[in-house]
């Protein structure tokens, strides 16, 4: 995508905005990022397959903004996919700071009080707390799991078992996402891969990886997280009666 086709989409739909200045901001995954003017920036869908986090965004974003204690993006315009750019997009308000990535923001020298927003709320939803849960083994440092469930007391043997499975997932991402940078994909994070291998050790237990194996089942069976392949580049990842897609080449497990 290039400036020229972001500010005639502009031109098109939101004309009052199309003089503003325009710059690509680097990085993004699911998203390109352009910022509009110094306050607000154009989220264009790019790597994710369906527009239903940004319609989840547009919808809860602007429910949560003033409840929460730190500044998040609102979305200000809607954009409707054409035939020049036949996916969604949208305006919103831009959070000023300087990006955090996964491995950076877990130490102690990038504390909550340099926090100074979020941004990414496309996978947000009401349902099993163990996907919140499941910080205790990704942000938290090694041992740091345990201690909190002691200290939370709210959740089930059930729960937490749950929550660990989904730590592994997410661990399985972050190496992929690094694997990505590593190949110079769009989106792609280099630093990402090391801090999805620390996690997978800590939520799994098993010894440092070099890559996402093929045969991911082994680890993953025990904590009732099944993984099985599918069709082309999708893989249909299913956690108790949880399904959710990610790009993966694993194995059946039965």
């Amino acid at each position: 995508m290039q400036e020229d086709l972001v500010r005639d989409l502009l031109r098109e739909q939101h004309p009052d905005l199309a003089a503003l200045p325009i710059r690509e901001v680097a990085g993004g995954w699911g998203n390109q990022m352009w910022r509009l003017g110094d306050e607000l920036a154009a989220r264009m869908q790019r790597m994710d397959k369906s527009p239903d986090l940004q319609l989840k965004e547009r919808r809860w974003l602007p429910v949560l903004a003033p409840r929460l204690p730190l500044p998040v993006p609102t979305p200000v315009r809607s954009g409707v996919p054409s035939q020049r750019f036949p996916e969604m997009w949208t305006v919103m308000t831009w959070v000023e700071g300087t990006p955090l990535d996964h491995g950076s923001i877990t130490r102690s020298d990038d504390a909550a009080d340099r926090l100074a927003g979020v941004v990414d709320f496309g996978d947000i939803f009401a349902g099993d707390p163990a996907w919140d849960l499941a910080a205790a083994w990704v942000l938290l440092p090694a041992g740091g799991a345990a201690r909190f469930f002691d200290s939370y007391a709210q959740a089930d043997e059930a729960a937490i078992r749950r929550a660990r499975g989904l730590a592994a997932l997410k661990s399985l991402f972050l190496m992929l996402m690094g694997q990505n940078g590593d190949r110079g994909l769009p989106g792609g994070k280099p630093r990402w891969g090391p801090a999805g291998q620390v996690e997978d050790r800590q939520a799994i237990g098993v010894r440092k990886r070099k890559r996402i194996p093929v045969g991911i089942a082994q680890h993953a069976a025990p904590l009732g997280l099944c993984v099985s392949a599918g069709k082309g580049s999708k893989a249909r990842t299913v956690f108790r009666g949880c399904p959710s897609e990610m790009p993966s080449s694993a194995a059946r497990c039965s």
